[in-house]
């Protein structure tokens, strides 16, 4: 559940810590006070987009943080798998960050954590139904998730999706390689050629970069062959003048010095790395001398240059050196082999797509078994929920039916092949009729907290936030609607946003938010209300302005009908 929330720099709010309890905890207040802020800032801690409008007049950024706690088993699983560790306490600690630029950084138990990880962590604990969200029920496709979250059909569903992609796969690689038959020799004939064409040349790997050297060599022949026989005589060739030659006589001559001087051994040895090195260097250089001996310069170079221009007339075709040649000559070939063994792949991929498509048809058909069992249950109870909430002659049906085509083939979404539609009948002797076009505003906002009623009884989301779910809802029905939203907070934690007295007078908790002005500003706060201060605004929703001593009377009631109420729970 939300334990604790901070925010700093959102809108109206300069600074603001708030304590969460268990149980049903209401937010009341003028227009404009800020209610809507509180919830935006909650739906940051869930992942929402960045809204740089959202920073304080003045502000270079803002902060919303909240600590999470008493997780359930599952959700510690479900960290887990993200890759998220509680603290010590078993809580884990969600910030948010926003800038002017519109960027934010999104942060778990002070690591920095991507928007993706952080909005899945934030699902596990927080659902928020705000105002025109039970407009959703409108959708099929909500109602198919509806419905899916009380089916627990996430296992069956799983495997459904993997297959269903499985199958999607397969069917592309099929489209890819389907073509015409003119199409395909097309092809061949033009893969043939140009692999013909490299081929021809015999090309080497690396073979351009070795000629080009090759090639700088002859034409510095005799420059080379005048400084390299210069340096081999004076490094080894000259018999008693070479360098070589002087370290031997050196070495021979401390050699004699070993019995008087502790060092000459040492001495004797490092000259001799350096023969050995000398004599290293001047083989290099005496293969200099040897280069090309036996080949005359005008001939090797001819050679080179015709070699060097068939290589240019490849690399304007196929790449920019015989290494990217020879690859792309490989991608040709393997394209050839491919559509060459085409039919008989073609042939292969067909059985696979079957053979998938069997699989996922039998895994579409146990979610719609599920689904159609799961309904006939959520039906009833939504029902029950309804007509408890003023909707005395309500039916409520959940059709789920397979989506086919023309031919009647059945047809696969990555959800599965079900379409489902949410009908209501609100009135004696009318007919069914899809939801979507017959339910009112009221009669939506009712369904929607009927639902989640319901489907809190499995799912494992441990809060729940509604804001102004209650609108378009006034007098006894509004109450009942509150009743209900009491009953659901002895299962999870409820936050709701009202403007209803019959709502806010049922809370465990009430929050009162009102805005004022602090040093030429206007900044929101946030208190709890104490008993009396319930009273007084209980009676200042119901009345207005002047609050009048039945408007009290009123209010009192409904504080103390409450103590009744609980005794259902």
């Amino acid at each position: 559940m939300l334990l604790s929330m901070h925010i700093e720099n959102i809108a109206l709010i300069r600074q603001l810590d708030v304590d969460f309890e268990q149980g049903f905890t209401v937010f009341t207040g003028e227009t404009g006070a800020g209610k809507s802020i509180l919830i935006d800032s909650i739906g940051l801690l869930l992942g929402s987009k960045a809204d740089a409008t959202l920073i304080r007049t003045g502000e270079k950024e803002a902060l919303v943080s909240g600590l999470i706690g008493q997780l359930s088993s599952q959700t510690y699983s479900a960290l887990e798998a993200l890759g998220i560790t509680t603290d010590a306490e078993g809580n884990i600690l969600l910030s948010r960050q926003i800038t002017q630029d519109g960027k934010s950084r999104a942060r778990i138990n002070g690591a920095a954590v991507s928007l993706t990880v952080f909005r899945a962590v934030g699902e596990l604990f927080v659902n928020i139904l705000g105002q025109g969200d039970h407009q959703m029920l409108r959708s099929d496709k909500a109602s198919l998730m509806y419905l899916d979250r009380f089916s627990d059909v996430a296992e069956e569903l799983a495997k459904y999706k993997a297959d269903y992609t499985t199958l999607h796969e397969i069917s592309a690689q099929l489209r890819a390689m389907s073509m015409d038959e003119s199409e395909r020799i097309r092809m061949q004939e033009m893969l043939t050629y140009q692999i013909k064409d490299i081929e021809s040349f015999a090309l080497l790997p690396g073979e351009d970069v070795r000629l080009l050297e090759e090639e700088k060599l002859i034409k510095n022949a005799e420059r080379i062959k005048k400084n390299a026989r210069f340096a081999y005589l004076a490094l080894k060739g000259s018999e008693k003048g070479s360098a070589s030659y002087i370290l031997d006589r050196t070495i021979a001559s401390i050699e004699k010095l070993s019995d008087v001087v502790p060092e000459a051994h040492s001495m004797q040895s490092e000259l001799q790395e350096c023969i050995y090195k000398i004599d290293d260097i001047a083989d290099r250089v005496y293969q200099l001398l040897a280069f090309h001996h036996d080949e005359d310069p005008e001939a090797a170079l001819d050679r080179l240059e015709g070699r060097l221009a068939q290589i240019e007339r490849l690399k304007k075709k196929y790449g920019n050196s015989v290494d990217e040649i020879l690859a792309y000559a490989q991608n040709l070939r393997e394209k050839l082999s491919q559509i060459t063994l085409s039919d008989d792949r073609i042939i292969e991929l067909k059985k696979e797509y079957a053979k998938a498509l069997a699989q996922v048809e039998k895994d579409a058909q146990i979610l719609h078994e599920k689904r159609l069992e799961a309904a006939k249950e959520l039906s009833a109870r939504v029902i029950e929920a309804l007509r408890f909430m003023d909707m005395e002659n309500v039916r409520f049906a959940i059709d789920v039916s397979r989506i086919t085509s023309d031919t009647k083939e059945h047809l696969y979404q990555a959800d599965g092949g079900d379409k489902v539609v949410f009908l209501i009948s609100a009135n004696k002797g009318e007919d069914l009729h899809p939801l979507s076009k017959v339910a009112s505003g009221g009669e939506l906002s009712r369904i929607m907290l009927a639902l989640c009623t319901v489907i809190s009884t499995k799912d494992d989301v441990p809060t729940m936030i509604f804001d102004e779910i209650d609108t378009g809802v006034s007098g006894k029905t509004s109450r009942k609607l509150g009743i209900k939203l009491l009953a659901l907070s002895r299962q999870v934690q409820v936050l709701c946003v009202t403007h209803s007295a019959q709502v806010a007078s049922l809370a465990d908790t009430h929050l009162f938010i009102r805005k004022s002005e602090q040093n030429g500003r206007t900044e929101t706060s946030l208190s709890q209300l104490d008993e009396p201060g319930r009273l007084g605004e209980i009676s200042r929703i119901i009345g207005g302005i002047d609050i009048t001593a039945a408007q009290k009377a009123a209010a009192q009631d409904m504080l103390t009908e409450k103590s009744e109420l609980l005794k259902q729970f």
